[in-house]
């Protein structure tokens, strides 16, 4: 059976920005080898051109569908066209940059709904301090623990060069 190596233009619209669902996608499609790219779209749709064996193709676009793994996607729609030729892609599957500037402009706009929200109603306050209180916590535990990581590796280190000492000795 010959291998049937297929290519396509992928739009998929819904609440797909601003969530990680294109970082979900990349490792997806690179787990199971597809290549090609991801972009964020100025109408709010992510667009994808990909390459790839049909059926691993149509099982990702399925895995996709279904964005069980990730919080907060809706998907309302994924419209795939195959796309006819031969053309380079991407040995792996990347996030494209698309208009920058504008995307600045469109997440600089969100954080200021959400400062507008918070002038109005401040009752979100002590919530965002809870979570900022959480990340310094947790932060506080990894330099710990990474402190105490380094300790260990200096006193392994301090072994090993005894050890190298003795062997230079013989």
């Amino acid at each position: 059976m010959q291998t049937q190596i297929r290519r396509y233009n992928i739009v998929v619209k819904g609440r797909v920005q601003d969530i990680g669902f294109r970082d979900y996608v990349i490792a997806l499609a690179n787990m199971v080898k597809i290549k090609g790219y991801i972009f964020n779209d100025i109408d709010g749709s992510v667009r994808m051109v990909l390459e790839g064996v049909k059926e691993t193709v149509n099982n990702f676009l399925s895995e996709i569908k279904s964005s069980k793994d990730i919080a907060g996607v809706e998907i309302e729609s994924l419209q795939q066209r195959e796309i006819a030729g031969d053309f380079d892609l991407p040995v792996r599957f990347v996030k494209l940059s698309t208009d920058e500037m504008y995307d600045i402009d469109r997440k600089l706009g969100i954080g200021n709904d959400y400062l507008k929200e918070i002038k109005h109603d401040a009752s979100v306050l002590p919530d965002v301090k809870k979570g900022i209180d959480t990340l310094n916590t947790n932060f506080d535990l990894y330099i710990t623990e990474q402190k105490e990581h380094n300790k260990r590796m200096d006193e392994y280190n301090q072994h090993l060069e005894k050890i190298l000492e003795k062997l230079a000795e013989r």
